[in-house]
Order: structure tokens, then sequence, then C-alpha cells
């Protein structure tokens, strides 16, 4: 069962598949947010919101496209409404940390951490999506209504400017 099958059938009416969709995804939406916030509990809480969403807005998804987008779509409405809410710059880990790693590994991602969070918001979150969440360029141009060829320039630039930042930090 594909996720535009599960969801054709949601926007039918049949909203058992909705579990379906959620058991599937809800652990990526989760980390999206935990990776943009630094917070579990907000996170969880965005993340039952976008499930909400899907439901409420289900006679939005057009019958045909992919859902993935659809959905992280969703997250990203609801992470940017999180943010004016707050009127507060969210910093994110790109890695996290496993207790049982040796020590230069950890400072090399603590590192890596920093660096990511001196980007500016807007190119941590295309390197969030494209690097860790693996949303395709295509859907992210659907997603942030930009071109697919000017996301991969941004994209590009973005991993430049955290490996300056990187280094830089490396060598204080």
């Amino acid at each position: 069962m594909t996720d535009e099958m599960a969801m054709e059938r949601v926007v039918q009416g049949k909203l058992e598949w909705a579990a379906f969709l959620f058991e599937r995804h809800h652990k990526r939406v989760f980390n999206y947010f935990y990776k943009m916030t630094l917070n579990k509990s907000e996170s969880e809480d965005m993340t039952q919101d976008v499930f909400y969403r899907m439901l409420k807005y289900r006679h939005s998804y057009r019958l045909g496209a992919s859902f993935k987008p659809w959905l992280f779509t969703m997250a990203r409405n609801v992470w940017l409404k999180q943010i004016q809410h707050k009127k507060q710059t969210i910093l994110l880990p790109l890695i996290d940390i496993e207790p049982d790693r040796d020590l230069i590994l950890e400072n090399q991602l603590d590192l890596l951490e920093r660096a990511l969070k001196l980007l500016p918001e807007e190119d941590r979150e295309i390197i969030v999506l494209v690097k860790i969440e693996k949303i395709a360029y295509q859907d992210l141009a659907v997603m942030m209504n930009a071109s697919e060829g000017a996301l991969r320039v941004k994209a590009h630039r973005s991993l430049r400017q955290l490996k300056g930042i990187y280094h830089q930090l490396l060598n204080k």
C-alpha cells in the first residue's frame, strides 16, 4: 500500500487509513521538529498537530500527488507558525550523539552542531530537509514554492558555509 493510496482513502472518508500514515511517518515528522527545536515535548505537540491537520485538511490533498511533500509542507507550516508564536530563533543539532561514541568524534559532532546553529534559519532548514530527511529537490521546490535549481544552489552554498564555519570553530 503506497502513501498516496492510503491518503486517497482518507480523503474518501476512510479515516482508519490515517493510522497507517501516522505509523509510517510520525517518527520522521517528530525528528524534523526535534532537530529544529531541541525540545521533545514541543516536537511531540507539533507532530500531533500535523496529523490532526492531515485529517482536517484532507480534502486539500490532490489525488495522485506525492504524499510526503504534502505532509512535510504541513509540518513546515506548523513549525513556521511556532516560530512566529515564539518570535525567537530556534536551534537544532545536525547529528544526535550517542553516549558510546569516542570523545574525539563527540567533539567533532559538537563542533558541527555549533556550526549549524550559526547558519541562518533558512539555510539550516534546507540542510535538514535535504540531507537529513532526504526530501528530493523536486519535492522541496513544491514545498517552498521555489525552483529546483535555486534550491540546489542554496543547499550547495549552505553546505559550503557550514563547512567554513565548522573549520573556523575547529581552528579556535
